[in-house]
Order: structure tokens, then C-alpha cells, then sequence
């Protein structure tokens, strides 16, 4: 795994990785946005975690992201807010 939580074999023909957002989330873990560029123009969202040394990345295009911040806000609001277990 690269620093950029790029898992090796996966650079694709990505120009430019820049990272969005930084937070951590609760048990240690680490979550990142990250917005890839490639040589076409054309642009993901890397969604990267970090648990501990293992990482798992998800990569979205915009409709797919755009569908996954839905479910999550729709989640997120019937829940009252506590505060995370960093």
C-alpha cells in the first residue's frame, strides 16, 4: 500500500490524487476522500479506510457516490448524534 492508500497495481493511468477530507472514525480507524484525475479528464472519488495496517479502498463515479452520501445521510438522520469513539 502506497501513502496515498493506493493499493500497488491499482494507479490505473491516474494523473493526479488529491485528498478532499480527513477524519478519523471510531476503533482507530482512518477514513479519507480522495479525488482521482485521469489522463482523460475524466474523475472518482477514492473512499480509502484505514483499520489498523489493513486498507480498503472504493473507488466511485459520481452517481455512485452521490447515491452512497444518500443512504448515508438518510442513516445518519434517524439516529441521534453521540459522540464518536475515537
Amino acid at each position: 500500500m502506497t501513502d496515498d492508500m493506493t493499493p500497488p497495481g491499482n494507479q490505473l493511468n491516474a494523473i493526479s490524487q488529491d485528498e478532499l477530507a480527513h477524519m478519523p472514525a471510531p476503533w482507530g480507524r482512518e477514513v479519507k476522500l480522495i479525488r482521482l484525475t485521469y489522463d482523460s479528464g475524466f474523475e472518482m472519488l477514492r473512499l480509502a479506510i484505514k483499520e489498523g495496517k489493513r486498507f480498503t479502498t472504493l473507488d466511485l463515479d459520481a452517481a455512485s457516490a452521490s447515491k452512497l452520501a444518500g443512504l448515508i445521510a438518510g442513516w445518519a438522520e434517524t439516529r441521534s448524534p453521540e459522540p464518536s469513539a475515537e
